[in-house]
């Protein structure tokens, strides 16, 4: 069937519905409803020919699978208020047509239910949204805002339309158990048509309550983050954490500078169906393929981006590198525990994919050196992004993280390993050079002070040896004694520290 015939059988559908909730005379049989029943009655005539009405008496009732099927539908629209977008002036072509696919959708599926029940005939269509009531409000609603904007309407007056609008779609939502959210809201009217006159407001809404659940559904609306080009906000990945949790990869840009974060996905507005969720399966560096890996430390080409969990309870003004900050030296690498650690890969085959800390360890042969790496790039990821010269300059030099060819973006497997220390990365390179000039020190001195206790050891013996060779010895031993002095001092020359720093 073609997309023609597909949206002329939708059409006729519409209308066979239309009639039977206006007209009130599709008795079952009529208009060759779905079901395949015939159009004609056992006599082979209507109910009009007979006087029989035959619509009043073979009608059933609504069934309570009706409400259940809706609000089990409706579920999936929870975080999307449909009045909103229809009913702004702004609603595209594409939203209203995706509002009546809403109503179309939920219908037919009351419709199979109601075959399911055994019902037939028209009592198929009994329980289904008469949304032509609902766009037919909502053409009443746009058009009293064209005649406000025209200066037809003053503000007062379109207050007044508002308040019959809003009280007959809250109706019309308690009919079809539709969200009481579902419709149009105090605060959002007020960008348009200003702050209404407290005085004619008593009688507005029909309950406080409502009042509430409106303002919050428009909050909810007009509070999604706003992505400026000074700090920008976007979620790269998402997964499950259990029941309905979800955690993400958060990507924070300023000023071209990037860092990255997994952050609860409670605290971030996203569409679940265009960004990418990732699962075990997707795990490059952990794939087998015949009790073998397929990716080695050879098969990578770039360490695009690296993020971490940080714990709710931690002080916000903490160092972040702190919880990932890998062992001093002499600690136990087995006493570290590190928080969820995420690396943004991309592989020479071109495929980006989001990996785990224990997937890089295994490539990299060495948990230490791939804890290394990984810091060693979120400190220079995070030095960008929070220093004054970062956030003084608009445009940085860092590209996004969909360029990872980019130098200043990624981070090669070689950069990286090159760039790290088995010493600690919080001493600087200057202490590290104190430090080992001190052990040279330290060691010359010690020989030092072995050759002069081998030195009076031999002064001793010869003061103790016969005097008839005593003129021998002592030249013998003066000799001895600035020969082994002269190299001893070249010793200690040659061992003594070179000066890397002034």
């Amino acid at each position: 069937m073609g997309k023609s015939d597909k949206r002329k059988k939708k059409e006729k559908r519409r209308a066979e519905r239309a009639k039977f909730l206006h007209d009130g005379n599709l008795h079952p049989g009529a208009g060759n409803p779905p079901d395949g029943s015939d159009n004609e009655s056992e006599s082979g005539t209507d109910g009009e020919e007979t006087g029989e009405d035959v619509t009043m008496s073979d009608e059933k009732e609504r069934g309570p699978w009706v409400d259940e099927t809706i609000q089990n539908f409706v579920k999936n629209y929870s975080d999307d208020n449909v009045a909103i977008k229809l009913f702004g002036p702004t609603c595209s072509d594409q939203e209203l047509a995706n509002a009546k696919d809403f109503f179309d959708k939920i219908n037919d599926i009351i419709e199979g239910e109601n075959r399911s029940h055994g019902y037939t005939g028209s009592n198929v269509y009994v329980g289904i949204i008469d949304d032509v009531e609902y766009f037919s409000t909502r053409a009443a609603w746009l058009e009293s805002l064209n005649q406000f904007h025209a200066k037809k309407k003053d503000a007062a007056s379109v207050w007044d339309d508002f308040d019959k609008l809003s009280s007959n779609i809250d109706k019309f939502n308690k009919l079809n158990s539709l969200p009481a959210g579902w419709n149009l809201t105090a605060t959002w009217a007020e960008e348009i048509l200003g702050k209404r006159n407290p005085v004619n407001q008593d009688h507005a809404n029909e309950s406080d309550v409502d009042n509430l659940a409106y303002d919050l559904q428009s909050l909810k609306v007009r509070a999604k983050p706003a992505y400026t080009k000074e700090n920008r906000c976007r979620v790269l990945y998402w997964w499950k954490t259990g029941g309905s949790s979800t955690d993400c990869f958060v990507e924070y840009e300023r000023g071209g500078r990037h860092v990255h974060r997994i952050e609860s996905g409670d605290y971030h507005d996203y569409d679940p169906e265009a960004v990418p969720r990732v699962s075990t399966e997707d795990r490059l560096l952990f794939r087998k393929n015949e009790g073998k890996w397929e990716y080695s430390e050879k098969d990578i080409d770039k360490i695009v981006a690296v993020g971490w969990k940080i714990s709710g309870d931690c002080d916000p003004d903490d160092d972040p590198l702190q919880h990932i900050h890998p062992p001093d030296a002499g600690a136990l690498a087995a006493e570290i525990l590190y928080p969820r650690t995420e690396i943004l890969i991309l592989f020479k085959h071109g495929v980006t994919s989001l990996e785990t800390r224990g997937g890089l360890r295994r490539v990299m042969r060495r948990k230490v050196v791939a804890d290394r790496m990984i810091y060693k790039m979120a400190e220079e990821r995070e030095l960008k992004y929070t220093s004054a010269r970062a956030r003084s300059k608009e445009n940085g030099s860092e590209k996004s993280v969909h360029f990872a060819d980019d130098a200043l973006s990624a981070y090669s497997i070689g950069r990286l390993r090159r760039s790290t220390s088995p010493t600690s990365s919080r001493t600087s390179k200057k202490e590290q050079r104190k430090g080992a000039a001190a052990d040279h020190s330290l060691v010359d001195e010690n020989r030092w002070l072995k050759e002069k206790l081998a030195l009076l050891e031999e002064r001793l013996q010869a003061s103790d040896s016969g005097s008839d060779s005593g003129s021998d010895t002592d030249s013998h031993y003066s000799s001895r004694r600035s020969v082994r002095s002269r190299g001893s001092q070249r010793s200690r020359e040659s061992r003594r520290p070179r000066r890397y720093y002034d």
